[in-house]
Parts: structure tokens; sequence; C-alpha cells
């Protein structure tokens, strides 16, 4: 396993305390990490070689954040190499990773609740107030839900400044 700069440990550390606020994995936030402070492409073997971890399980992890978009696998002309690169667009990252979060959230609960409420209204055991319980949670996910496009739509408008 190859040293990193001291710059860098600093910072892949400060990225692994921060994603696991997102529900992260150690090895995703190290990749995040090291792929954020790195001003130019990286290959993945430089990955596998800074964390120790191999390229399958790199590639692994990689593949994920590639299909989020939180970062970008490519090919140059003549190397069958993969370099990957991420976006300094932390609003851009936040709204990946916070809002496809959250929109799962209330898809689920939009999906699922009213076919457990239907399900148990017929019912003349069951609770009434737990059915409430969930009807109130039902309608709060559907405004969440809105609120969540607005606040989308806001962090559409702002642009990365500076860096």
């Amino acid at each position: 396993m190859e040293e990193m700069e001291p710059i860098n440990q600093e910072f892949v550390q400060f990225q692994k305390e921060s994603y696991k606020l997102f529900g992260l994995d150690n090895l995703t936030s190290i990749i995040i990490g090291i792929l954020y402070i790195e001003p130019e492409d990286i290959l993945m073997e430089d990955i596998v070689k800074l964390t120790g971890y191999s390229l399958s399980t790199i590639s692994n992890k990689t593949k994920i954040l590639a299909e989020l978009g939180l970062i970008v696998k490519t090919r140059k002309p003549g190397i069958k190499k993969i370099f990957l690169h991420m976006d300094k667009d932390i609003t851009k990252f936040i709204k990946i990773l916070w809002i496809y979060k959250e929109k799962e959230t209330t898809r689920l609960a939009k999906k699922n609740l009213p076919n457990i409420i239907k399900q148990y209204s017929s019912e003349v055991k069951c609770n009434k107030k737990k059915l409430k319980i969930m009807k109130d949670l039902h309608n709060q996910m559907v405004k969440y839900d809105l609120i969540l496009d607005k606040f989308t739509s806001e962090l559409n408008k702002i642009s990365l400044e500076g860096g």
C-alpha cells in the first residue's frame, strides 16, 4: 500500500468522518476523499495502491459511485486503464447523495403506506389510532416530497463559485 501525502491523509480522514453522516461506508468515503482532493484524473490502479483494497473491490465501489453520478470513469485513447474523476461542486454532490436518499424514502412511503392502510382499514379489530398515525405519516411524506422538489430546484440554481 502506498503512502498518501499528509495533506491527502488529513482530507481523506475528514471525508470519512463527514460521509458517515450520509450513511456511507469507510471505503466509499476514502475513495470519494481521494478523488475529491485530486485536481486531475486518477488511475483506478492508484486508488488500489493507496487503499490496499483489491482492484475488484475498488471497481465495484466506483461502479456504484459512477451510476449515481458522483464520479466519472473514462478511458483515454490508446490506454486500456480506467481513469476516475470527481466534480468539485459540493452542491451537486449533496444533491445527489441526500436528495436520492430522501426521495427514495418518500417514494417508499407513497408506494407502501396506502396499501397497508387499505389492507387494514376494513378490519374491525384494527386499531384506528394506528391507522390514523399511518395516514398522517403518508400525508406528511407527500408534503415532504414536495419540499424536496423545491429544495432540489433551489440547489440546481447554485453554481460552483471560486475554486
